[in-house]
């Protein structure tokens, strides 16, 4: 789906997460205000993603930003979106699980992306 951030900025994410709302989303953009949590699949994508789209997530206000890096067997977890970059990185590796702050019961096993 496309993302339009601004009048210039319309990236198209590999996954949204996006909140419940009254009308339905194929009648009407989501706005960045209606993600709850992003996923960018990189395999040769991993510099752009990382490079252009973050910061563009990141100046939107879009909560939680997940690249899954492909060629590293790893999910790189964004959060807090704060002046153009995420307050809070960090690298969660194969053998690793992760859960979205929207949804902390869920837990996603790194390993398990990658079957």
């Amino acid at each position: 789906m496309t993302l339009p951030l601004s009048p210039r900025s319309a990236p198209e994410p590999d996954l949204t997460v996006l909140r419940p709302r009254e009308t339905p989303y194929r009648e009407a953009w989501a706005t960045p205000s209606d993600v709850l949590l992003l996923v960018e699949v990189s395999d040769a994508s991993l510099r752009r993603d990382r490079d252009l789209k973050l910061p563009l997530y990141a100046r939107a206000g879009i909560p939680e930003v997940w690249i899954v890096d492909v060629q590293g067997e790893c999910v790189l977890v964004h959060r807090e979106p704060r002046g153009g970059s995420y307050v809070s990185r960090r690298e969660v590796g194969r053998d690793g699980e992760v859960s979205p702050m929207a949804f902390r019961e869920v837990r996603v096993t790194i390993a398990d992306i990658f079957q």
